[in-house]
């Protein structure tokens, strides 16, 4: 019983940590993001 609650715990770890992988992989990298250095955009306080 012990061995199959382990083996679960662990396709399931690996399942996460794969669909995990496959969905950040449609997504752009966050250093992707550049600034245009000649002409910034404005700052703009979130709070007054």
């Amino acid at each position: 019983m012990l061995m199959f609650i382990s083996a679960l715990a662990g396709l399931t770890a690996f399942y996460l940590l794969y669909r995990h992988r496959q969905i950040t992989a449609m997504l752009r990298p966050i250093n992707d993001i550049t600034t245009n250095i000649a002409d910034p955009p404005l700052f703009v306080a979130v709070l007054p």
